[in-house]
């Protein structure tokens, strides 16, 4: 079974969707009568440098995630069994599933948008390499009750949502306790409890549109678990203030029976996340039934070494990287605190190991040390 998968904010970049405004012009002019500027002006040349603020970026998200779902209907094979959508993302998903349109999704991805960038100023940052337990417990031990779980994005990647000072006072907290803090370039503490006065408003605001029936099942951020049309109104209204399970929403997907995943929009970050959650589910499988069988009667265990099966995974890595991400794509390291941007496409060093080169870096990097960060 097939899955679509709809990024959100972060994964916007100047130049998104050049090769579909021009295909799809009626979608496009729609878009620019309900925003009241030019769409593929803001995404294609972004001439007043606005495409990073919170009430531009996401309406140019739906809007270039719409188009790229219109085109993947149109040449890849027509609807998927399921769709998801990270944050932003699930307006896409609902839009896709049919539940409302085009237009009416755009209205409210514009007011969602005005309404979070004119929440109290806040900050986020990004947890790797810790546990949900482990990062829960440094902020009650340090007095950081008012720092909230944004993303649950993967087994490694957790976003931390706050007020500038909570969130700096963490870094200190968390790198003493050698665990990876990278700050993120957002301008509001999303996901979090300081978005109640935009869920509130927004929720006044949703009332006035109508949600028809789901053709294909949506899995929600809230809850991980596939929409009812009960619950579009306050899933979309809470979903501000809590917290975006991807990594138990990809998951439920796998549960399902879901084997292909299909980002669709702009960027491929969550294909990234996606392809970490699939590895360690299949870890699982495997350590499971290794398990299994040294405990079953009359079974031996065997682990076998076969270098050529590795060398054609490693080649198959590194050809997944380059056709999921461009160079100069922002990603985080092991090792490296800062977000660093790569500079070359991933190679197959020495025949054997999978690499990447970075910006102001002259050696190379694991590849399997690096990943996409997402807000």
């Amino acid at each position: 079974m097939k899955a679509y998968v709809f990024p959100g904010q972060g994964s916007q970049y100047k130049g998104m969707g050049a090769n579909l405004f021009a295909q799809y012009k009626d979608m496009v002019e729609l878009a620019d009568t309900v925003l009241g500027y030019s769409i593929a002006e803001l995404c294609l040349e972004d001439p007043e440098h606005q495409l990073g603020f919170t009430q531009y970026t996401q309406p140019a998200l739906y809007v270039v995630n719409a188009l790229s779902y219109q085109d993947a209907l149109n040449n890849k094979g027509g609807a998927p069994e399921y769709l998801a959508g990270h944050s932003l993302g699930e307006y896409n998903a609902l839009q896709a599933s049919g539940a409302i349109s085009f237009k009416d999704g755009l209205k409210l991805v514009k007011k969602r948008g005005e309404l979070m960038s004119q929440a109290p100023k806040g900050a986020m940052a990004a947890i790797l390499g810790s546990t949900e337990d482990e990062i829960n417990e440094l902020l009650q031990n340090n007095d950081l009750s008012t720092i909230d779980v944004a993303n649950y994005n993967s087994h490694d990647q957790t976003v931390i949502s706050g007020l500038e000072e909570d969130i700096n006072k963490a870094q200190s907290i968390f790198t003493g306790a050698d665990i990876k803090f990278i700050s993120l370039n957002a301008s509001g503490a999303f996901h979090s409890r300081y978005m109640k006065s935009a869920a509130d408003e927004f929720k006044h605001y949703i009332h006035h549109f109508n949600f028809s029936p789901l053709t294909i099942d949506v899995i929600s951020n809230v809850h991980a678990t596939p929409y009812t049309q009960e619950t579009i109104v306050e899933n979309l209204s809470t979903q501000i203030t809590c917290s975006v399970r991807w990594l138990n929403s990809i998951r439920h997907l796998i549960e399902l029976g879901v084997t292909e995943f299909m980002e669709i929009g702009a960027g491929h970050v969550l294909t990234a996340l996606i392809e970490k959650i699939q590895a360690h589910a299949s870890s699982e499988d495997t350590v499971n039934a290794i398990t299994e069988d040294i405990t079953a009667p009359n079974n031996t265990a065997s682990i076998t070494n076969d270098s050529e099966s590795a060398i054609e995974s490693i080649t198959k890595a590194v050809a997944a990287w380059n056709n999921a991400y461009p160079v100069g794509t922002k990603v985080s390291c092991k090792n490296h605190d800062d977000v660093l941007e790569t500079r070359t496409r991933a190679i197959v060093l020495f025949g054997r190991k999978a690499t990447i080169y970075m910006q102001g870096y002259k050696g190379y990097f694991d590849l399997g040390d690096v990943q996409p960060v997402i807000e």
